[in-house]
């Protein structure tokens, strides 16, 4: 890993992503019931995603929610909530990306 010099002259061990990361929430119905289990909505859901970037990060489903980490996304919401919508069978999914952050919020 290549080292950061810091304004106080020291150094610490990084890792530099070559893309941006947006932040992905998806609001959809199950999506935290059974996340384990193999072809859940959870499941799902990340392979939709994936089609359009690379997920870093998975949070904890929990009500009906998950966030994702995406390096890379090629997508917005209403493109990936027409996929999820598609791949989710009987389902209405509704997505909301993040393109940055701004001090304690999302941006």
């Amino acid at each position: 890993m290549p080292g950061l010099t810091r304004v106080n002259g020291g150094t610490g061990a990084i890792e530099l992503i070559g893309r941006d990361i947006d932040w992905v929430l998806i609001d959809s119905t199950g999506i935290d019931t059974t996340p384990t289990a193999v072809d859940s909505n959870l499941e799902i859901a990340m392979r939709v995603v994936e089609q359009y970037g690379t997920v870093t990060i998975v949070g904890t489903p929990a009500t009906s929610a998950v966030r994702f980490a995406v390096e890379g996304l090629s997508a917005n919401a209403a493109v990936l909530d027409t996929a999820l919508a598609a791949a989710i069978s009987g389902n209405t999914p509704a997505t909301t990306v993040h393109t940055g952050l701004s001090g304690a919020v999302f941006a």
